[in-house]
C-alpha cells in the first residue's frame, strides 16, 4: 500500500472513532436524562401532598357561618323546649269516655292530677308529688347544659370535643326517658297493703300501653323531650346542608354574572 493510501485509511479510521464517541456520548446523555426524568416522576411532590390533605381538612370542617346558623336554630327549640311537657300519659276507661290525661313539666304536673290521684289511692298508689321527685330540680340545670353544649358544638365543629356535645342532646331525652321509667317503677312497686282494692306490684310504661283492671293507660313522650331531639339533629346535620343550600346559591350567582359579562 502506498502512503498516500495509508493516510487516508488512518483518516477513515480516526473519523470512525470520532462518529463512535459521539454515538456514545448521546447515548449517555439519553440515558442520564431519562434517569433524570424517571426520578422527578417517583419522587412524590410533598408540597402538593401537604395542600391536598390542608384542602381536605377544610372540607372537612363546615363553614362557620353554617355551624353559627345550626346552632341558633337549635338554640331557640332548646330553648322552647324548656316550658313543653316531659312526660304525657292518658288513661281510658267505661266509666271516663273523654279519658284523663296528666302532663309531667320540668317543675310540675299538670291535668287531670286529682281524679287520677283519687283512682290511685284505691289500689295503694301514692299520689303525685312533684317534690318527691327531687331530680326534677335538675330540669333547668340540663336546660343550661344544653345550651352550653351548643355553643361548643358551633365553636369546636366536627373536632372531637363538637361530638361529644351534640352527643349530649342526643342522649338528654333518652336519660329523662329513663329517669321517669324509674320514678313509674318505684310508684307501681310500692303499694299500700291496705288499700282497697288488691293489686300485685307492676311497672307503668314510660312509653305504650299499660293496663289496670279496665284502664288502658297510654304513655309517650312529651314535646319537650320531641324538640330537644330535633334540636340534637339540627345541630348534626343542619351544617351540612346550610353550606349545600350556600353553595348552590353562590353557583347560581356566579353562573348568572358569567352570562351576563358574556351577554355584554
Amino acid at each position: 500500500m502506498t502512503r498516500a493510501g495509508a493516510r487516508n485509511v488512518a483518516a477513515i479510521d480516526e473519523i470512525n472513532d470520532e462518529e463512535v464517541a459521539e454515538v456514545e456520548l448521546e447515548s449517555d446523555e439519553s440515558l442520564a436524562t431519562s434517569a433524570d426524568e424517571l426520578a422527578t416522576i417517583e419522587e412524590p411532590d410533598t408540597d402538593d401532598d401537604d395542600r391536598d390533605q390542608d384542602v381536605g381538612k377544610v372540607r372537612r370542617q363546615f363553614s362557620l357561618p353554617a355551624r353559627i346558623t345550626s346552632g341558633v336554630i337549635a338554640a331557640i327549640f332548646v330553648v322552647i323546649a324548656y316550658g313543653m311537657p316531659i312526660w304525657v300519659t292518658k288513661l281510658r276507661a267505661p266509666q271516663y269516655p273523654a279519658g284523663l290525661e296528666l302532663s309531667a313539666y320540668g317543675n310540675r304536673v299538670a291535668g287531670d292530677v286529682f281524679e287520677v290521684d283519687t283512682l290511685n289511692h284505691y289500689i295503694g298508689m301514692r299520689p303525685f308529688r312533684f317534690d318527691e321527685v327531687p331530680e326534677a330540680k335538675l330540669w333547668p340545670v340540663a336546660i343550661i347544659l344544653a345550651l352550653a353544649a351548643i355553643a361548643v358544638s358551633t365553636i369546636a365543629g366536627r373536632g372531637w370535643l363538637g361530638r361529644l356535645s351534640r352527643l349530649y342532646l342526643w342522649l338528654m331525652p333518652v336519660g329523662v326517658l329513663l329517669n321517669v321509667q324509674y320514678r313509674l317503677y318505684d310508684y307501681g312497686h310500692h303499694l299500700d297493703p291496705g288499700a282497697a282494692l288488691r293489686l300485685k306490684p307492676f311497672t307503668p310504661l314510660v312509653i305504650g300501653p299499660t293496663k289496670v283492671w279496665n284502664f288502658t293507660a297510654w304513655s309517650m313522650p312529651g314535646t319537650a323531650l320531641i324538640v330537644i331531639f330535633a334540636a340534637g339533629a339540627v345541630l348534626t346535620f343542619g351544617p351540612r346542608l346550610v353550606d349545600l343550600v350556600i353553595g348552590k346559591l353562590r353557583g347560581a350567582t356566579e353562573t348568572g354574572e358569567r352570562a351576563v359579562a358574556e351577554s355584554g
